[in-house]
């Protein structure tokens, strides 16, 4: 589990918006999970076909899970064609299982993309880092009992200011 202070250049938050959170709702799989949140980024941030975009996250996973022990599952691929870093969030009412990590189940998952190009390759890392450090099981608790897109994207906010 990584440990240590956030990177105040690469917060959170400001790449979150209400209508990529997802709260409450339960998936049957990882895979429709995954899915429903590349269709949020592609639809808020006007990314065109959704499915080649969920493939290449899927490709990124397989044999390789990004969930942690936490309960947290952190997607992400860098693309070419990008030049960006945006995330949507889901917080589930009930877990799913990573096939990759049975051992860990899903409670919440932040999907981010980035740009492939060299300026973003640091900022892609740290938002890696920074998400294993502030999603710890203690704030996975607190995301649980949110009830809405707004209280999970001010809890995300409070949570960083203080780091």
């Amino acid at each position: 589990m990584a440990s240590g202070k956030l990177e105040k250049n690469v917060a959170i938050a400001p790449l979150l918006s209400e209508d990529r959170i997802i709260v409450g709702r339960s998936f049957a799989d990882k895979n429709q999970l995954q899915d429903a949140l590349v269709k949020l980024i592609c639809k808020s941030k006007a990314l065109g076909d959704s499915n080649a975009l969920l493939k290449k996250i899927q490709e990124r996973e397989h044999g390789v899970s990004t969930t942690l022990e936490s309960g947290l599952s952190l997607p992400h691929v860098r693309l070419d064609d990008f030049h960006d870093v945006t995330a949507a969030l889901a917080v589930l009412s009930k877990p799913v299982v990573d096939p990759e990590q049975p051992d860990f189940p899903i409670y919440a998952m932040l999907l981010f993309l980035s740009s492939n190009d060299t300026e973003h390759s640091q900022r892609h890392l740290q938002m890696l880092r920074n998400a294993a450090i502030l999603f710890r099981v203690d704030f996975m608790k607190q995301l649980a009992s949110s009830k809405s897109a707004a209280s999970v994207l001010e809890l995300i906010r409070r949570r960083e200011s203080l780091s």
